[in-house]
């Protein structure tokens, strides 16, 4: 057998890596190559994406960046803003090589710790990060098999914006899209991410992303962006004005974002992942998902501390109730640099 070469990719987005994501039975939409421009795009992350050859073929790859949000603190994580994005590979001993690469070059960089959101399962020496789930299902072909699979709760609130007027919106664009997120953001007191790294996902993903709203008479009150791949939907980033709840608006969104799944030949409808126990988990069960734990993994660096948010402690709580009363011009200029540490 002949050597194992890794290397770090050194142009993206590549079409090499990109076919090899796309033959493995492992490779997600997170694996891509184009989300390393994104990262060189934002500027705070830095791409580092490591593919391992033998005789000049792709047989392994992994996707790091390095996250930088203050004065000599940084991460090296598999991947930022990504469900699942651990290494890939024809063979286990190419991941595990792969796995100590990874290691070995956030060691180089200086990062504190290293953290892999695994895909193809846990690696027996580095750390749990627990507490995070994931929620899919299969779509049926059929609308009405569709619907029955919905919750009756969900169903009545379905029908419920149905009466309201709430109609699909066909003129709904990036700009009004992250008018609604940085709303939603800020009256969840989280600081929001910087439109910049909206753009960047479109220009590189236009065709793997989708916007839906929809509006009460001319006016959007619900928007989402999706992204598909390999036959799945992924609703990723929502906003929605306050009054959207009273007219049932996340609910009637979710169900139209499922009809048009189908039509787009979607048989997965992935609803992302959430922290266990949170609103959005509950929320994700109401509709029937049910959830399934994530292997997400974190290794200290050469004395480094391995420091991940805790959304539940005393303090984050104290900010997010601070965050939701600022003015909404206030929330968006400082979220984008508070935001780094939530990739």
């Amino acid at each position: 057998m002949s050597k194992l070469n890794i290397r770090i990719l050194e142009r993206f987005p590549d079409p090499a890596w990109n076919d090899y994501v796309d033959s493995h039975a492992d490779g997600s939409f997170f694996h891509l190559s184009e989300w390393a421009a994104i990262y060189a795009g934002l500027g705070w992350t830095q791409p580092c994406y490591l593919v391992a050859e033998r005789a000049g073929q792709i047989v392994g790859v992994m996707p790091l960046a390095t996250v930088r949000w203050g004065i000599g603190s940084s991460a090296l994580v598999s991947a930022p803003f990504c469900v699942l994005a651990g290494a890939i590979a024809d063979e286990q001993s190419v991941r595990r090589a792969l796995e100590q690469a990874a290691t070995e070059h956030g060691r180089r960089g200086g990062a504190d710790f290293l953290e892999v959101r695994q895909t193809s399962g846990p690696h027996p020496d580095w750390h749990a990060h627990e507490g995070f789930v994931s929620f899919s299902r299969e779509l049926a072909a059929d609308e009405a098999e569709n619907l029955k699979a919905v919750p009756k709760r969900r169903r009545a609130m379905i029908r419920k914006g149905e009466a309201a007027g709430l109609s699909v919106c066909n003129d709904f664009g990036l700009s009004d899209f992250y008018a609604l997120y940085a709303l939603s953001m800020r009256n969840l007191g989280t600081p929001v991410y910087g439109r910049n790294l909206f753009e960047l996902l479109w220009r590189h993903f236009e065709s793997r992303i989708g916007l839906l709203a929809v509006t009460d008479a001319t006016e959007p009150v619900a928007g989402i962006m999706s992204f598909y791949y390999k036959g799945r939907a992924m609703p990723y980033y929502t906003g929605a004005l306050p009054r959207a709840r009273q007219l049932a608006g996340p609910d009637f969104l979710y169900w139209t974002l499922m009809r048009d799944a189908v039509e787009r030949g979607c048989h997965v409808f992935d609803f992302g992942r959430s922290i266990a126990g949170s609103g959005a988990a509950e929320l994700k069960k109401n509709w029937g998902f049910t959830p399934v734990p994530l292997d997400y993994q974190l290794m200290p660096l050469d004395g480094g501390v391995v420091a991940p948010l805790d959304p539940d402690s005393a303090l984050n709580s104290f900010a997010r109730r601070t965050w939701a009363k600022l003015p909404l011009a206030v929330a968006n200029r400082l979220g984008p640099l508070v935001s780094r540490r939530l990739y």
